[in-house]
């Protein structure tokens, strides 16, 4: 398996390291945020002793403080811990030693649910142990999780598109080359007999060979070939022909304005900070956080959307008067902010400066009536400062927007006051800025590779062509369609390729279907080297890409036998 085969060498840096280890270096923290970034580090030490000694127990109390020190800092995951551990699993599993991997395995899906790593990883580890059905439900488990991963996804789903533009235009040249199949004769049967009005019939006949061979004897005019037979075949082919051939010269000279944009979509997803506000957004911690958080500030200028970010960042860090200061200027750009006017009122209520509080906090219940967080803040001081009037003026409100929750209320125990992290769910409007700000090195040219010599070779043959088919359609006189139809070909072989009956019949979006399967089939395991590779924390390999592919190709080959099992035609 070659997964299994690519984890076995030598562990990647961060599996000899804790993920979160230059966090303190990129800002100064309080002393609480340093304690709790010490303790990961010490955390994920005691974890890797562990599980090189072998103890399960020791490792699984090293887990549990890995997440509750990520907890104080409000975060809920540590990707890098769970790909480190994945590196170790699969070099104790490559060792022989299966029985501590699965264990490790289990512990780095505690540390990141849901990641598809893990469920490649589990994947190699069964490969090891023989377990080639338990192998191929984790690797499907893998990809059917990629919607977990956002980042992933996306890549995929960019992927998908060049795949597909790619199979298109694949497709449509050879669409062209069947077209020339099925009426190659008919066309230099015209052109000879249209020359032989001034040359021999001998000579006629030759002449039309190299008019539709010539731009494969001239190298620079190679990349003209489709587009040359495509003119020649014009007066030939039917309208259904005309319809897919202008469809797939509509997808090529589209795809380099597609390709455009999605080279602004990959390039601001990839960049640190986004990065940065899609792991605030799902929770993830990891070793660049602050630093890209910066980033992410510097990058949209102090807009609006970056300060709340990072604002609830600073207070998840215990970080209070940052977020104050930032909530405060957060105020000055979005004054109907509920959910800074929330936090500054819990911020407030801590300092037991209740007037500034009740202020905020009262703000932020008029501006969102139906959140709950600024209610329940109000009814804790009220009910603190014995305010039971007002605790129940406060109870009275909730209980018209969501009358469950204030049983909750009464039955939870000790008070704590709700924050709003609203700032970290504002990825999309930082995605849409990043975009709208970014400004790319270069531009996709779809001509950028022909010197202005190949442009014009490529420029006259078209021009050639173009005069030919018109001269063809004007002046033929072999082409009736008795004629036509002796010049087709037949036989069991036409049976066998793809589409070929399909547009003897004149079915032509039916026969570049039948061709486009077969290529985009063959293209699926060449996906992410026509796009982006993917950052996966455990790379799954190609090999189940290529098994899917396979099985599909036997399959569409075993349709097509089974739909011309007693007749010629197949499509």
């Amino acid at each position: 398996m070659t997964a299994a085969s690519a984890q076995a060498g030598p562990l990647p840096a961060v599996a000899s390291a804790p993920p979160p280890a230059h966090l303190e270096d990129v800002m100064p923290l309080t002393s609480p945020a340093r304690s709790t970034l010490s303790a990961l580090q010490d955390n994920w030490l005691q974890w890797d002793s562990a599980f090189l000694r072998g103890e399960e127990t020791a490792a699984k109390l090293a887990v549990g403080d890995l997440l509750q020190a990520a907890g104080e800092l409000g975060m809920s995951r540590l990707p890098e811990a769970c790909f480190a551990m994945l590196a170790r699993a699969s070099q104790s599993a490559n060792d022989g030693n299966t029985v501590r991997a699965r264990w490790a395995l289990g512990m780095a899906e505690q540390l990141d649910p849901g990641r598809p790593e893990v469920a490649f990883a589990s994947a190699a580890v069964a490969w090891h142990e023989g377990r080639y059905l338990a192998m191929i439900g984790h690797e499907l488990r893998g990809y059917a999780r990629l919607g977990r991963a956002s980042l992933l996804l996306r890549l995929t789903a960019e992927n998908l598109l060049v795949w597909g533009i790619a199979a298109v235009v694949l497709s449509g040249a050879l669409y062209v080359a069947l077209q020339l199949a099925a009426h190659g004769a008919a066309l230099i049967g015209d052109i000879a007999e249209f020359v032989s009005r001034a040359r021999p019939v001998t000579t006629s006949y030759l002449v039309a060979l190299v008019v539709v061979v010539l731009p494969a004897l001239v190298p620079a005019a190679w990349i003209a070939i489709p587009f040359y037979w495509a003119i020649l075949l014009a007066p030939y082919a039917r309208p259904s022909e005309r319809a897919v051939v202008g469809t797939v010269i509509a997808v090529l000279v589209g795809a380099p304005f597609l390709l455009s944009a999605q080279v602004r979509r990959v390039a601001v997803e990839l960049s640190d900070p986004m990065e940065a506000a899609r792991s605030l957004q799902e929770r993830r911690l990891y070793g660049g956080l602050i630093n890209d958080v910066e980033a992410l500030h510097a990058e949209l200028r102090g807009a609006a959307p970056a300060v709340h970010l990072a604002a609830d960042l600073h207070q998840d860090l215990g970080q209070t008067e940052y977020a104050r200061l930032l909530y405060q200027r957060l105020l000055e750009m979005e004054p109907l902010n509920a959910a800074a006017h929330n936090n500054l009122g819990a911020y407030y209520l801590r300092r037991r400066e209740t007037s500034q509080a009740i202020d905020h906090l009262e703000r932020a219940a008029a501006i969102d009536p139906g959140r709950i967080e600024p209610h329940r803040n109000l009814w804790v001081l009220y009910r603190d400062y014995l305010a039971f009037e007002e605790a129940e003026r406060v109870l009275a409100r909730v209980r018209q927007v969501a009358p469950d929750r204030v049983s909750r209320w009464f039955s939870e125990g000790p008070s704590t006051l709700a924050v709003m992290r609203d700032g970290y769910a504002r990825d999309g409007e930082v995605r849409g800025t990043l975009r709208a700000s970014y400004e790319p090195k270069t531009q996709l040219d779809p001509v950028a590779g022909l010197s202005p010599l190949r442009l014009f070779i490529v420029g006259a043959f078209l021009a050639t062509a173009g005069v030919i088919a018109v001269l063809l359609m004007r002046h033929r006189v072999g082409g009736s369609r008795a004629a036509r139809a002796r010049s087709m070909p037949s036989g069991r072989a036409v049976a066998w390729a793809p589409g070929l009956p399909s547009l003897l019949d004149g079915r032509g979006w039916r026969a570049f279907c039948a061709l486009l399967a077969p290529v985009a089939i063959l293209l699926l395991p060449r996906m992410t080297a026509l796009g982006y590779r993917l950052p996966w924390g455990f790379n799954p390999g190609a090999s189940t890409v290529w098994v899917v592919s396979i099985t599909l190709l036997l399959l569409y080959l075993a349709a097509r036998a089974l739909i011309g099992a007693g007749r010629i035609r197949v499509d």
